[in-house]
């Protein structure tokens, strides 16, 4: 494969459908630094605009090793990926860095961004660097209709995931990078 250039896109709001990107194609959420990093594979979230800034918001599992990179390091990214990467996000998204290295295993090359070295991977298409600002954990008693303890013991009281809450995070948007067919099509 030819090797592409990354290109600065001008703006910090995504020119294309997040909603269908993120769960219909995925996202690797990537934090950490050169000498060790942490992705898993999401597929939940949305984006608006809060506070005067292009917003992400993810919603991450406690248990997930990725998080403890994320409260860690304040900056992230969201990389985006063709098709012919889905066998890859989906292992991303099935093992625990705690137990393999996702990234040898995967053969992702790690790039780094700005000076704060925000980890990406120069075989994705798409590069959203994202910085938080708010991150809670979900509580039950913060779901405004009683209807919502259904949606409590199914998500998070039942399972494999019985105990297991998602952290809300909000993200501004920073930087976006494209390359390839992608950067083009943008212009």
């Amino acid at each position: 494969m030819s090797q592409q250039l990354w290109q600065e896109v001008p703006q910090t709001r995504p020119q294309f459908d997040f909603i269908h990107q993120l769960t219909n194609n995925w996202m690797l959420v990537t934090a950490g630094n050169p000498e060790k990093l942490g992705t898993m594979t999401v597929s939940w979230g949305g984006h608006g605009f809060i506070w005067g800034k292009d917003v992400i918001l993810l919603v991450i599992r406690d248990s997930r090793n990725t998080l403890t990179y994320l409260k860690k390091y304040p900056a992230f990214s969201l990389t985006l990926f063709d098709e012919s990467y889905r066998d890859k996000l989906t292992y991303c998204g099935r093992h625990s860095g705690r137990e393999v290295d996702k990234v040898e295993q995967c053969q992702f090359t790690p790039l780094f961004y700005g000076p704060e070295q925000i980890p990406y991977f120069d075989q994705a298409h798409t590069a959203i660097f994202c910085r938080q600002i708010y991150r809670s954990l979900m509580s039950e008693n913060d779901f405004l209709e009683r209807e919502a303890s259904e949606l409590w013991q199914t998500c998070y009281n039942t399972g494999v995931h019985k105990g297991d809450r998602h952290h809300l995070i909000l993200s501004s948007v920073e930087k976006i990078l494209v390359k390839g067919e992608t950067a083009h099509a943008k212009k």
